[in-house]
């Protein structure tokens, strides 16, 4: 009698010209481990990994880092930064749909300070005209060449901020119809080109307002067209496995810099942001001209 019961799953292992362990061999469940360290299983990570183990992905997480700064200082800027630079990389609708579904999916980050700003009043009627008008300028993307728009788009931008120098603001009045034609045109433009951002921006940097308000009502502005463009977008087959690998990575690395980003903003005075921003907007007037 054996002092001990053996668990059945080694039963038989003991007993006269029996056991596996008196002939030299070890039982089956120690002879055929399965490895997660296997050749095959390597072979399949790195294969799964293949679209950020590469000198390209190494420059895009470069130029996400630029974006998401510039997104977290001024509250605009990080697609419009990020698209014309990730379009060299891989095309201008891989390009358009990281920098636009990356935002929207770690965007919370920069919450706290900046929703008690919002003057929603101003800023939901620009995410009506974006929901409404997006899809077309998606299907502008996919159908059509957009350099010619994006050049044009950016001559606009630096006749603009050549004026906002000047000191000029708009003094107009912000009502419900410039708000939707404001988001509408916003949204168009952010489907084909990927500078949408640059509209808006435009519309609340032209008024003399404080820096923290026209932040937060860019951030949330900005933030709902990214989401607003990715549906279209991903609907349209877009997002393909790849690009979705890179969107994960580059994820988190977005979120720290963004945070980083509202950091510097809140040691910046009123001036100070305003200069900043016009700059932010002549440097992607300058990219759309030239790319």
């Amino acid at each position: 009698m054996e002092p001990y019961p053996l668990p059945s799953h080694i039963s038989g292992l003991h007993g006269p010209g029996s056991s596996k362990l008196e002939r030299g061999r070890e039982p089956d469940i120690i002879a055929h481990p399965r490895s997660l360290s296997s050749p095959r299983s390597r072979s399949r990570l790195l294969e799964f990994l293949a679209p950020v183990l590469n000198i390209e992905f190494a420059f895009a997480v470069a130029i996400t880092c630029v974006g998401a700064f510039t997104y977290g200082f001024a509250g605009f800027g990080g697609g419009l930064s990020m698209t014309p630079l990730l379009a060299i990389l891989y095309g201008p609708a891989e390009a358009i749909i990281i920098a636009n579904l990356i935002p929207p999916a770690v965007g919370a980050v920069g919450w706290p300070n900046t929703l008690p700003h919002v003057r929603w009043s101003e800023v939901v009627p620009i995410i009506i005209g974006m929901a409404v008008c997006a899809p077309a300028g998606v299907y502008l993307l996919l159908a059509t060449d957009p350099d010619l728009i994006r050049r044009a788009m950016g001559l606009i931008v630096l006749g603009f901020a050549g004026l906002m120098f000047a000191g000029w603001t708009y003094k107009g009045p912000r009502t419900i119809v410039t708000g939707c034609t404001t988001g509408g045109v916003s949204g168009m433009a952010q489907g084909a080109v990927g500078m949408g951002g640059t509209i808006i921006s435009l519309y609340f940097l032209s008024v003399d307002e404080e820096s923290k308000v026209q932040r937060a009502n860019l951030y949330i502005s900005t933030m709902s067209q990214s989401a607003v463009v990715s549906v279209p977008l991903i609907i349209a087959g877009v997002l393909d496995a790849p690009t979705l690998i890179r969107c994960v990575v580059l994820a988190p690395i977005y979120a720290v810099v963004l945070w980083a980003g509202g950091a510097a903003f809140r040691r910046t005075s009123d001036l100070g942001y305003r200069r900043v921003a016009i700059w932010i907007l002549v440097g992607i007037g300058v990219i759309a001209v030239a790319s």
